[in-house]
């Protein structure tokens, strides 16, 4: 027994690699030979003194090792002393290339602080959105930051940060409706919409809320927009980028901010970096503590507060 304890003890002290070469040598391959005793004498001499049960433990830490996988994802990109970013910019006021040919949009300013708190530059590759999931995947970059909403058929290869923004559905109110501060005010409103959109599931639960909604559906958002204007509608439901949008070129119309949907952004990375993602995670909740993601949606989104 205190051989065996003995040899347990060497081979954690020496390591994986070796540990899996000795419990080769005592356990015979899979296939190669059968008998009563997985301890035959005739497979290597140190099988007269270490009995079948450690052999077996031996044999599981060695599996164990082999299975042991080192997350050097931080440590990569410290020693590149940069943060790739994957970015589609076709996304304003999130990501764009401005009038001088450079990235501009809350996205580019988030990326770019992210990789300061990390200690790191960001640097952009550019890639449209429908395959900038395989570029990740393919190590084109080390995270996405461009607009992203989690999407479940990538989830066995990536992994998402905390949101950073929300783009649910939300309340657009025209300067007539001064009245008006919250969902719950929203009783006898005329409600616009537009069709086929995820503002019509919406609307749909706010008709069981408040029966005496009335409701128009409209075949774009710019023709809600335009009956908004018109003071036709009291209320249109759009997305909260549209909504920000809007206002951004009216701004009498004011956005509830409580959202009627969840809809998040978040940054994506390789499942595989697990260190960058907590990284990444820990960088974001300092930007929400300290202010900083409520200065980008004042820089680029300008959202009302009520």
């Amino acid at each position: 027994m205190r051989t065996a304890v003995a040899l347990a003890l060497f081979l954690l002290a020496i390591g994986c690699q070796t540990a899996t070469s000795v419990v080769r040598g005592l356990v015979p391959r899979w296939g190669e030979r059968a008998g009563p005793s997985l301890a035959d004498s005739s497979t290597s001499p140190l099988t007269t003194i270490v009995s079948t049960p450690v052999i077996l433990a031996l044999s599981l830490l060695a599996i164990a090792c082999q299975t042991v996988v080192v997350d050097k994802s931080f440590q990569r990109i410290q020693s590149a002393n940069e943060l790739v970013v994957g970015i589609d910019p076709s996304y304003p006021p999130f990501e764009n290339v401005n009038a001088s040919g450079e990235l501009a949009g809350y996205d580019v300013d988030l990326a770019t602080e992210l990789a300061r708190r990390l200690g790191l530059r960001a640097r952009f590759i550019s890639l449209d959105i429908g395959s900038i999931h395989d570029g990740l995947i393919a190590k084109k970059f080390d995270v996405i930051v461009s607009s992203l909403p989690p999407l479940p058929e990538y989830a066995k290869r990536v992994a998402y940060s905390r949101p950073y923004f929300n783009a649910g559905q939300v309340l657009v109110l025209g300067p007539h409706a001064d009245t008006f501060n919250s969902v719950d005010d929203l009783s006898g409103q005329r409600v616009g919409f537009e069709s086929g959109s995820s503002a019509e599931v919406e609307t749909r639960k706010l008709a069981a809320r408040f029966p005496n909604l009335a409701f128009v559906s409209f075949t774009t958002v710019e023709a809600a927009q335009n009956s908004l204007r018109a003071g036709n509608l009291d209320v249109v439901v759009v997305d909260g980028v549209t909504a920000l949008e809007w206002r951004a070129g009216w701004n009498e119309l004011r956005v509830i901010s409580e959202p009627l949907t969840v809809e998040p952004y978040v940054v994506a990375v390789r499942r595989v970096d697990g260190l960058l993602l907590k990284e990444i995670d820990r960088a974001l909740v300092g930007m929400e503590q300290d202010g900083t993601l409520m200065v980008l949606r004042g820089k680029w989104l300008e959202m009302d507060s009520g």
